[in-house]
Formats: structure tokens, sequence, C-alpha cells
């Protein structure tokens, strides 16, 4: 099972110096790609706004083969403490 260690929406250099700049999964490195994730959520947002930016936010790592269901849980935290 490949271990995802980062998510990056911006091109990326790995630790051995290569460039990761095409959307996808580096295995070596543990890094998955997505250059094209963008969220806009207004000022003033409604439960409907939450959960579109939430479903976009989600969508590059859908394909992720996760371990365990609960493993999902864990992919997009939610901070509530500001």
């Amino acid at each position: 099972m490949p271990e995802l260690k980062q998510v990056s929406i911006v091109p990326a250099f790995t630790r051995d110096g290569r460039l990761l700049n095409e959307n996808g999964f580096d295995e070596e490195s543990g890094i998955f790609l997505d250059l094209q994730v963008s969220v806009d959520v207004p000022e003033n947002p409604t439960r409907r706004d939450v959960r579109a930016a939430l479903r976009q936010l989600w969508l590059p790592m859908s394909q992720f083969p996760f371990e365990h269901k609960s493993d999902k849980a864990h992919a997009l935290e939610v901070d509530n403490l500001h």
C-alpha cells in the first residue's frame, strides 16, 4: 500500500530533486499533485457552499486507495477552532 505523505496544489520538488509538475500520485515520494484544486468560499457561506467546497477539496483524494474506510475521515481535516 503506497503511503500518502503530502497533497500539493502547486508544483513540488521531491527530496531527491525531481520536479513534480503533472497531476497524479508519485509513489516514490508519496506526493499527490493536483494543480487544478481551487475553492472559492463566500464570506458568509451557506451550507450548500460549504458542501460544494468540501466536494471540490475531496476530488483529488477520491481515487486514492485508502486502506480502511476510517482513513477517509482523516484525509480532510476541518478546523473548528477558529
